[in-house]
């Protein structure tokens, strides 16, 4: 025994692939199609109703109508729709079963409205079963329902069975839906609800009795039990909502997107501050315009405003308008007036990942901090902590922009008194001593990455000298 797949298509559509059972058969003795109509069918005059707009793809559409005030989904263009299951039968057959596979469509919950249900929701009314031979069709709903033939099955869906069909006759099971999205935020409906495919299983049996087995069912019919003992096809069309507008992105997930292409930029060579630069107005416009609880707006915001005044920074622009502007986005985004503080601990992880790529990049010891310190200041003068927090961040802001102020060549007084104001601004206290078995490390640093730079030996010593001597005479140790 063979299987012969024949994949067919009707009314230039690809609808399914059908399996004969028997060796040496010429086609499958039958065939399936599946579409969408209006509800203004016609049984005297052999007429279902007229087609759903078609896409190229083979997409049957409906048009949502918004609400002009509310923003909701008020109703579909056309209100109502039949989804039909077409089985032509090319030989007599005992019988056709059609199961109505529409989980896709209908099966709902609260973050994924279904874009059909049926209506009414009951048998008969919510289905209706035809049957055209010769050219005269016949409605056989009231009939199959009555006997039992035509029911909703425990798991929701719609099962029909069709005796005594003749070669040429066509049987007809359609559904009626109507919007399912009704009453819906439009610009809530995510894009994965705003289509979906619709799949009918068919199984017949021929008349002489000849049956093929354990024919299963396709892999994409959402997990439904459809045994067939006899011819078994299957046909599916996808229904698209159409007509509403982008759907936000939610404010989870700006930060996540800002940062593709932040790495995206590092991966294909980008200069941390160029990457940086890049990825700020993406996460800027997607704070701007995302949807979520008022929490995750604002924390959204207040991100994207933190990375605003930080690449303002790099930039070389003054903390003062930096900050300005960053409290103006914040506005603008939250409806808040203040841009709530970095957390103190925080402070240091961005200078420091600056500095490290920074150098990597071949930048200068000197450039790397130079970039880096009016963010870690900047940061230290607004971040909230405890008193021992804020106390560290202060203290290491302060030896940041001390040993900034001597690599560029000032006077060690001069630095000192600039340190000693901005520690007593930043956390009302005095610039405390650092502990002499540390005042090598940064010289050290800086003379290795200056000769690696390409300085000679003289230039790297006389830039260090005034940093090692002025730890020398305020560190504090043992004799």
């Amino acid at each position: 025994m063979t299987l012969l797949i024949v994949p067919l298509f009707i009314t230039g559509i690809a609808i399914a692939n059908f399996q004969a059972a028997n060796a040496g058969e010429p086609i499958s003795p039958l065939e399936t199609e599946k579409f969408y109509t209006e509800t203004d069918k016609d049984f005297e005059n052999n007429f279902f109703g007229t087609l759903l707009p078609i896409k190229d793809d083979g997409t049957q559409t409906v048009s949502a109508v918004i609400h002009p005030k509310k923003g909701t989904i008020s109703s579909y263009n056309p209100g109502q729709y039949y989804a039909w299951t077409k089985v032509t039968a090319f030989e007599d057959l005992d019988s056709i079963r059609i199961l109505e596979n529409d989980i896709d469509c209908t099966a709902s919950g609260v973050l994924n409205p279904s874009i059909s249900k049926m209506n009414p929701p009951r048998i008969p009314g919510g289905a209706i079963v035809a049957e055209m031979c010769d050219d005269e069709t016949e409605d056989l709903t009231s009939e199959l329902a009555k006997s039992g033939a035509l029911f909703i099955r425990p798991d929701g869906l719609v099962e029909v069975t069709v005796n005594d069909i003749d070669a040429g006759c066509m049987v007809f099971l359609g559904i009626k839906y109507s919007p399912g999205l009704k009453d819906e935020i439009a610009t809530r409906v995510p894009a994965e609800n705003r289509s979906c495919e619709n799949w009918e299983l068919v199984c017949g049996e021929v008349a002489n009795g000849v049956t093929a087995t354990n024919l299963v069912t396709p892999q994409n019919d959402n997990g439904v039990n459809f045994d067939c003992e006899g011819f078994f096809a299957d046909a599916h069309r996808v229904l698209e909502v159409i007509g509403l507008p982008e759907p936000p992105v939610p404010c989870t997930e700006c930060l996540e997107i800002a940062g593709q292409v932040a790495s995206l930029c590092l991966d294909e060579g980008g200069s941390f501050e160029d990457c940086f630069s890049e990825a700020e107005p993406i996460l800027s416009e997607c704070a701007l315009v995302c949807e979520g609880t008022a929490e995750e707006k604002t924390d959204t915001c207040s991100s994207a405003g933190v990375v605003k005044n930080n690449v303002c920074l790099l930039s070389g622009e003054d903390s003062g308008v930096c900050r300005d502007e960053a409290e103006a986005f914040f506005f603008e985004c939250s409806g808040e007036e203040e841009l709530p503080p970095v957390p103190c601990t925080e402070c240091e992880v961005l200078p420091l990942l600056f500095i490290l790529s920074c150098l990597d990049e071949g930048g200068s010891f000197e450039d790397c901090f130079s970039k880096v310190e009016p963010i870690l200041s900047e940061c230290a003068l607004v971040c909230e902590g405890t008193a021992e927090e804020k106390t560290d961040t202060c203290n290491t802001a302060t030896s940041l922009k001390n040993n900034v102020c001597l690599l560029s060549g000032e006077d060690f007084g001069v630095c000192r008194d600039e340190a000693e104001a901005f520690v007593f601004e930043c956390s009302g206290e005095e610039l405390p001593p650092v502990p002499c078995t540390e005042c090598e490390v940064l010289p050290l640093l800086f003379i290795l990455s200056c000769l690696d730079e390409g300085g000679s030996f003289e230039d790297c010593f006389s830039k260090v000298e005034p940093i090692l001597s002025g730890c020398a005479l305020v560190c504090e140790g043992t004799p």
